[in-house]
């Protein structure tokens, strides 16, 4: 392929996860027939103990010393701290961060990517800010800048100060203005209807996840992970991005892992035995099931049996993972989330957004779905992980669910069995 033909990749977020990718991405775009050599690996600057700025000492040492110590960056990956700058002319963006930094960062973005650009979102967990659950990839797809409504009246004395301000803060260009309509019968007194172009990100979106303990990809120890897109023309494309040897992508989602996780760490911590720890994880595979089935209607039970369901439920439960590990203490100890998270974690935050604790923002957000429909019964486990995370009822709790489990568990109905 010509060089000037050949797909740019860009890695957005430089975490323990966001480090390994880009490793990946810049061994497989090296001498690459269809990738661009330089991988850029967008970096939120952060300065390291010695006062050095993390950046920089990536691209001196190709090394992410704070969330990946140890392993090697290739030399063609560019730690960048503008995304803007470190999109450019970008064809697939990766967005593998934080979920809480999804929005300010697509707001950034918007305007700024090639129109045929397309998103492989790695990012774990659910989105609620503007109102029905979904997935991070949809919120992604969809984003948007709307700085009010569409048609926005303003006093003729404040017209243009308002202007002035909507333009300094970037929501849009004066170029950009559709229409500004005045009204009003008094032609000493009328008013200004300014018409404002939402704006979007407008992004194909991907989705890659599975059993993949970071530590262990980044040392080259054989995992699979799933790859999902509606259009299966882009599998051999992002196959060439992330497959290796020992990184095997199976294209085919599922993401209530977390709160199980949390339940297996609560059983963990009480040291109540492996039995009852299977039994946990047997009864959240169940809801997870069940919660998908009523919120994902016609979706494949086959994907459950990928590396992005039952494969990474396994590795978050037992591999001693985050938020299993953080439960466990949690139940152990009595201390407060927020502390252990501190403690623990060595700077690295878990998906929580100001409510403290490992895979609370996940069960947050399912509860709340399931609240709203008026569906708690149903799904006891979801339930008494949210209760427990928020100090309501005790770690054991999720004990009590698995000993008033029915015996005959309903089968699903809207999901596809192939």
């Amino acid at each position: 392929m010509k060089p000037d033909r050949k797909k740019r990749v860009c890695v957005l977020g430089s975490g323990n996860w966001g480090t390994v990718i880009a490793k990946i991405v810049g061994s497989n775009s090296l001498n690459s027939e269809i990738l661009q050599e330089r991988v850029s690996m967008y970096v939120y600057e952060e300065e390291l103990e010695d006062g050095r700025k993390l950046s920089e000492v990536i691209n001196e040492r190709h090394e992410n010393v704070k969330y990946l110590p140890g392993h090697e960056l290739p030399p063609n990956v560019v730690a960048v701290t503008d995304a803007t700058e470190a999109v450019r002319g970008a064809d697939v963006l990766v967005f593998v961060m934080p979920r809480q930094f999804v929005r300010t960062l697509c707001a950034t973005l918007v305007g700024q990517i090639k129109p045929t650009a397309v998103g492989v979102s790695l990012i774990k967990g659910f989105d609620d800010e503007d109102g029905p659950l979904d997935l991070v990839s949809n919120t992604i797809a969809r984003f948007g800048l709307n700085p009010g409504p569409s048609n926005t009246r303003l006093s003729r004395s404040t017209d243009k100060r308002s202007l002035m301000c909507w333009c300094l803060l970037g929501f849009y260009r004066p170029a950009r203005v559709i229409q500004v309509v005045r009204r009003g019968a008094n032609k000493h007194k009328s008013d200004v209807e300014v018409r404002l172009p939402p704006r979007y990100l407008k992004i194909r979106m991907c989705v890659l996840m599975g059993a993949n303990n970071a530590n262990e990809v980044a040392a080259e120890k054989l995992a699979e992970t799933t790859i999902g897109c509606k259009d299966k023309r882009l599998v051999p494309l992002l196959k060439a991005i992330f497959q290796t040897d020992n990184f095997k992508v199976r294209p085919e989602i599922n993401r209530e892992t977390n709160v199980v996780a949390c339940a297996a760490g609560f059983v963990d911590g009480l040291e109540l035995g492996s039995n009852a720890k299977a039994a946990v994880v047997r009864l959240g595979l169940l809801e997870m099931v069940r919660f998908v089935d009523n919120l994902y209607p016609g979706s494949r039970l086959g994907t459950f049996f990928q590396s992005c369901g039952v494969a990474d439920l396994m590795t978050t439960c037992y591999g001693g993972l985050r938020d299993s590990r953080v439960a466990a203490e949690f139940a152990k100890s009595g201390r407060a989330l927020a502390e252990l998270e501190e403690e623990m974690l060595g700077g690295r935050k878990l998906q929580a957004r100001g409510r403290g604790g490992p895979g609370t923002r996940t069960a947050f957000e399912v509860n709340r779905f399931l609240t709203e429909k008026k569906m708690e019964e149903q799904f006891p486990l979801f339930t008494a992980v949210h209760l427990a995370a928020t100090g309501v009822v005790p770690p054991n709790a999720v004990l009590q669910c698995v000993r008033d489990a029915p015996d005959y568990t309903p089968m699903v109905r809207n999901l596809l069995v192939m």
